[in-house]
């Protein structure tokens, strides 16, 4: 699949691509989770497994392929056995990292340069990247290198012995092995000044010539070791700095099979416990709303109630068609990008509108927008 960047997809972008290729648009220009449906819709066409034909398919810990129930289900109903790997372990265990986009990415930069220097003074656009990709998918897509990779990664022919023991060893970043460092560190360089020391004791101190430092010596001959000043060590005048390591809360994941039903299941209470969340969420305001039309009409004139939106795709209304192209107040975005479902509210004095996730923490029955606010705080 070719995912471009951009919002509206034209059929010049086709021109050179590699036979059977399915192409798609994204504003972030990379893959999200309607999208891997509908390459997985491409892969059944393909593959064609059936529950007594299974196939295997190897994926990241991306989002769009472990919480995307959708394409779980629909693995399910083909006999496609979904198997997540680890994080950072897919340059060794994913075939197509191992042996497969490595010449895909030299031959695609080989016919960049090719192309570069038939066209003098020109860029190469989105409307080349696929002719170019088909050259160099020609190149790359072979019989040798498929297998090479399943091979390599230990998949098949089955080796469970294909990655030595050293190569599951971490770097130990304990705080007594950080401390044993420092210890040595700082003797060897105490080594070194006392050995520094030593050098300038053997000096001819009856050279007039002698330097500063040597007429300080001078004055401590005679003394006794308790009336010399108490030498300090180097780690005691500059300690060695250490490194403060950012802290991050990364959750530790393993392969899994996605398709399981265990792993379904808890990802189906997981986003019930979502939809529960957000219908309770619109169950407060409608009852907020109904409550507040319940009051007295000389409070509802005093402060009137604001209103809300939300929009749906397919159907228009005249206050729509008005404000379609309105900013959030907030966040800036347009009412026209918004995604289907998105309540909106409207400010009772300026009549402008914000995103209602944009006001978390206000009142939502009678809302002011932050200009109204400081400009009813200065009056």
């Amino acid at each position: 699949m070719l995912i471009f960047k951009r919002i509206r997809f034209k059929d010049e972008l086709k021109a050179g691509a590699p036979p059977g290729t399915e192409f798609a648009c994204s504003e972030s220009g990379w893959i999200t989770s309607e999208l891997f449906v509908k390459w997985l819709q491409h892969f059944i066409s393909f593959a064609k497994p059936s529950t007594d034909r299974k196939v295997l398919l190897i994926l990241d810990g991306h989002t769009t392929h472990t919480k995307n129930l959708e394409a779980i289900l629909l693995a399910r109903k083909h006999g496609i056995v979904m198997l997540s790997l680890p994080s950072h372990t897919t340059h060794r265990l994913q075939p197509c990292d191992v042996s497969f986009f490595k010449p895909l990415n030299s031959y695609y930069n080989q016919a960049a340069d090719k192309w570069l220097r038939t066209n003098p003074s020109q860029n190469i656009t989105q409307f080349q990247v696929s002719a170019l990709l088909g050259e160099a998918y020609a190149k790359a897509a072979s019989v040798g290198n498929a297998l090479s990779g399943f091979a390599k990664c230990g998949i098949w022919p089955l080796d469970p012995n294909v990655f030595d023991d050293s190569e599951y060893v971490c770097l130990s970043t304990s705080t007594s092995s950080t401390t044993s460092f420092k210890n040595q560190v700082n003797s060897e360089i105490t080594e070194e000044v006392i050995q520094s020391a030593s050098q300038l004791t053997n000096i001819d101190y009856s050279n007039p010539l002698a330097s500063t430092s040597t007429s300080c010596l001078l004055n401590t001959k005679g003394k006794s070791s308790s009336e010399l000043p108490k030498r300090k060590s180097v780690s005691e005048v500059s300690p060695v700095p250490i490194l403060k390591r950012k802290s991050r809360n990364l959750a530790l994941s393993s392969t899994t099979i996605i398709t399981d039903s265990p792993y379904k299941n808890d990802l189906e209470k997981k986003q019930l416990k979502k939809i529960d969340a957000s219908s309770a969420t619109r169950n407060v305001f409608s009852s907020a709303k109904a409550t507040s039309k319940g009051k007295s009409s000389k409070l509802d004139n005093k402060r009137p109630i604001t209103k809300r939106r939300s929009l749906q795709h397919g159907t228009s209304s005249e206050s729509e068609s008005e404000d379609e192209d309105c900013l959030c107040l907030v966040c800036l975005f347009p009412y026209s990008k918004s995604n289907p479902g998105e309540e909106w509210i409207q400010c009772r004095i300026c009549k402008k509108w914000s995103h209602l996730k944009c006001i978390s923490g206000k009142n939502v029955n009678f809302y002011e927008c932050i200009n109204c606010e400081s400009s009813s705080d200065s009056d």
